[in-house]
């Protein structure tokens, strides 16, 4: 162990971990903002963290959002598709051709 017991504290691991979360969402907004209304890419943004969210807490597959993402940085093109086809599902509920499982009915008011 270091000579830092403070270096072990999870809260600081967390508010680390959140700050480096933050910072890669800001760059990201920023870059999406020169094509995009700064409203849309909000909206996007809010719609991706609940959808991280409704994964951590198991409403969504494990890792089926994160997969979505690590796939399309392989293939961006459908990427678009991807999450609208998501989304859609979370609003209705129903079965997810893409993830392959039932989705509950939810949408965090993300309409």
């Amino acid at each position: 162990m270091g000579a830092d017991p403070l270096s072990l504290d999870p809260s600081r691991r967390s508010a680390k971990v959140t700050r480096q979360i933050a910072d890669r969402l800001a760059r990201l907004a920023r870059s999406l903002e020169g094509g995009y209304e700064p409203e849309q890419v909000a909206r996007f943004l809010m719609r991706a963290l609940f959808t991280m969210f409704a994964e951590d807490v198991g409403l969504l597959p494990e890792r089926g959002f994160s997969k979505i993402l690590e796939d399309s940085r392989q293939d961006p093109v459908h990427f678009l598709h991807a999450v609208q086809n998501l989304w859609e599902t979370m609003n209705t509920g129903g079965y997810s051709l893409l993830l392959k499982v039932n989705i509950p009915r939810f949408n965090g008011g993300l309409e």
